[in-house]
């Protein structure tokens, strides 16, 4: 197979992907630096914000976002009042959305992420890997009086490109 001589010339990486459903896990390719380099391109010299995986979901969200969303203003790293989130949707009345990726859920981290978050955005969506992280977020969302403002979403539904956003 090919990704496997690739892998085995460590031009890429697989790395699996957490989806929460039956069967094998869906995995994603990491092209590495000699990779880049066989292909004969220079890849962007930006740092990657949360890690490579945590960038592939970013990107798969907001391909969602716009398919979903045909027309709607969306875009990576917004920041409002100082404050950024990984993918933010301005909704129909102007307001706008921040979708968050989370790969790991500390009740630490998720409680300052979302403080942060609800300074500036009318709604946020947390993406997470398991029901676990579900129930955690939740936890930390009734915590801070945002049941009304913030939910936790599988990351998985994004993968399969829900219909629901």
């Amino acid at each position: 197979r090919v990704k496997q001589q690739l892998e085995a010339k460590s031009m890429v990486r697989s790395h699996r992907l957490a989806v929460a459903h039956r069967g094998a896990s869906p995995s994603a390719l990491e092209v590495l630096d000699s990779g880049w380099k066989a292909a004969g391109i220079t890849p962007s010299a930006q740092p990657i914000s949360g890690g490579w995986v945590h960038r592939w979901w970013v990107m798969r969200i907001k391909r969602v976002l716009e398919r979903l969303c045909p027309g709607r203003r969306i875009e990576l790293e917004k920041s409002i009042l100082g404050k950024a989130v990984d993918i933010a949707l301005e909704s129909e009345d102007g307001n706008w959305l921040a979708f968050e990726t989370q790969l790991r859920c500390s009740d630490d981290l998720v409680r300052d992420l979302l403080q942060k978050d609800l300074v500036g955005f009318a709604r946020v969506i947390v993406a997470v890997q398991t029901q676990a992280d579900i129930e955690r977020v939740q936890v930390v969302i009734a915590s801070l009086n945002a049941t009304d403002r913030v939910e936790a979403r599988l990351l998985g539904t994004f993968y399969y490109q829900s219909k629901e956003v």
